[in-house]
């Protein structure tokens, strides 16, 4: 929690203590650190596979002075106009998106930057996040099964 910038607190058995009480920690600052297993305890993970999860990066926007820039891909969204949306957390207060290479779009905020209406006609999708001094960039690969032949949801792959 120190490269987030956040205290924390730990419970053993989640869903024994009352809704508010993880409203009180996120209002305070606080993460909700769960020590046991459980189905309910993968909606406080910070970790997986020993990486950090796109949970962590919102996290570490809110709380972190560290100048970072992340593309969370768990964000990566189909609208239902057929354009996608995907979410960049940052510790700065504004953040770019480029498409292709391309300014998509600036936006100015705290922590968390929603870009909306990603055109995605090609068979793949180079998306580089700027915020301060820092980058990241992806890239979304259509992936085609026999199945999305025949209709316009094929499934999604992305490298960093």
């Amino acid at each position: 929690f120190v490269h987030m910038g956040a205290n924390a607190v730990s419970i053993e058995s989640p869903g024994k203590q009352p809704s508010f009480f993880y409203e009180l920690c996120e209002e305070l600052g606080l993460v909700v650190w769960v020590l046991g297993k459980g189905e309910e305890a993968k909606a406080h993970m910070l970790l997986q596979g020993g990486l950090p999860t796109s949970l962590f990066y919102r996290y570490k926007a809110r709380w972190s002075t560290e100048p970072f820039v992340y593309i969370s891909l768990d964000s990566l969204r189909r609208e239902k106009d057929g354009n996608f949306s995907i979410t960049v957390y940052s510790s700065q207060k504004k953040a770019a998106l480029y498409v292709d290479g391309v300014l998509f779009e600036f936006q100015s905020g705290q922590g968390e930057f929603i870009f909306r209406e990603i055109p995605f006609s090609k068979l793949f999708l180079c998306l580089t996040a700027e915020a301060g001094e820092c980058t990241m960039s992806l890239t979304v690969h259509k992936t085609f099964t026999k199945a999305s032949l025949f209709h316009d949801n094929y499934p999604l792959e992305c490298s960093s």
